[in-house]
């Protein structure tokens, strides 16, 4: 006899996570896997498998098109994060970004459920992370306390009910929104061209800052034999506020750069199902020129190589004030090198 309930599909999930925070709490991930799968059977009913990592959820390759044939799904995705999280891996942040930019078209940002394992106190809405702002702003679940109490505590099973009971609820919400047909955004075109209008806004906020940066360290040195601990001290807090500008530049251009490949899908997506395969192209041709037209910012990208090579790691090892005011322009950099691999995808997005 064939079992009917126990043939139906489970609910898939993406839990996004580094190694080094695994590491860090025990492996925690695994057990967390587990008794979510297991807490989501025999309290909700439901059946749910949590993937580890793209290759076996079956995303591979071409994942962002995989994000999208997951949000028909009402996939949902968990990025377990940490301050380490959002600073040491790119790889994380491009997930998380180019899930909520996606989600974010189709009004499914309650499939991002975002669990904080350490360093809650960071996570604020006035944060100069654009990428922290999108998980504050999701509603994180502070897991913390029974992450560090371990499997096996009572701590860590209320923090498995919880999470559960968020997880099925997010689904089911998305189950109901996706049996209704999506009404087509006018303007998909219109749009697109405002995030691409934000994105050069934003390249030349960072440029202009960095070069106002580069100048106030040039001065310095040029100065460097006459100059006392306290000219540095002047010159480190001089810095501090435009590095923050700058970090605040940099991943706002990183968030719009999702936001502008997920829109570009979308409308491609959108104008294949409606037009021809030439309306197609054309449309696709004319956004990849959105990266050809930003290949300038490459200039940008080595100029700030060169500043911090210029700079030189010893300078800011021998004088904390310094690590210290270049620490935030060091994570908007990388973020604008984020912003710009993805704004390359757009000359060869696949739909």
């Amino acid at each position: 006899m064939t079992d009917f309930v126990s043939d139906r599909p489970a609910v898939r999930c993406f839990l996004s996570f580094t190694h080094e925070d695994d590491d860090l709490f025990d492996g925690f991930v695994t057990p967390l896997k587990q008794k979510l799968q297991q807490y989501c059977a025999a309290g909700h009913g439901r059946k749910v498998d949590l993937f580890l990592d793209r290759e076996t959820i079956t995303w591979g390759q071409d994942w962002r098109r995989g994000i999208e044939k997951g949000l028909d799904a009402a996939t949902v995705f968990i990025p377990v994060v940490t301050m380490h999280y959002f600073l040491e891996s790119p790889s994380c942040r491009d997930e998380l970004l180019a899930f909520y930019a996606r989600a974010k078209e189709l009004g499914l940002t309650d499939l991002i459920l975002p669990l904080m394992v350490a360093g809650p106190e960071f996570l604020t809405g006035d944060s100069d992370d654009a990428c922290i702002q999108v998980v504050e702003k999701l509603q994180y679940v502070d897991i913390q306390h029974a992450v560090v109490s371990g499997p096996g505590t009572a701590a860590f099973r209320e923090m498995i009910k919880l999470v559960a009971g968020k997880l099925i609820k997010a689904v089911e919400a998305a189950e109901n929104q996706l049996a209704w047909p999506r009404a087509q955004e006018p303007g998909g075109d219109r749009r697109i061209g405002e995030l691409a209008g934000q994105i050069r806004g934003q390249a030349e906020d960072f440029a202009t800052i960095l070069g106002e940066i580069t100048g106030l360290v040039s001065d310095g040195r040029a100065g460097a034999a006459g100059r006392t601990r306290e000219d540095r001290a002047a010159e480190a807090q001089r810095i501090t506020p435009l590095a923050v500008r700058a970090r605040r530049a940099g991943t706002g251009f990183e968030l719009a750069a999702a936001e502008v490949e997920a829109a570009v899908r979308a409308y491609l997506r959108d104008l294949r199902a409606r037009g021809s395969e030439e309306q197609v192209e054309a449309t696709r041709a004319e956004y990849g020129q959105i990266a050809g037209s930003l290949d300038e910012l490459a200039a940008v990208e080595a100029a700030v190589a060169e500043f911090f090579a210029g700079t030189g790691q010893n300078e800011e090892a021998v004088y904390a004030p310094l690590r210290a005011a270049l620490g935030p322009l060091r994570l908007g950099a990388q973020s604008f090198q984020l912003g710009i691999r993805t704004l390359r995808r757009l000359r060869d997005v696949a739909v």
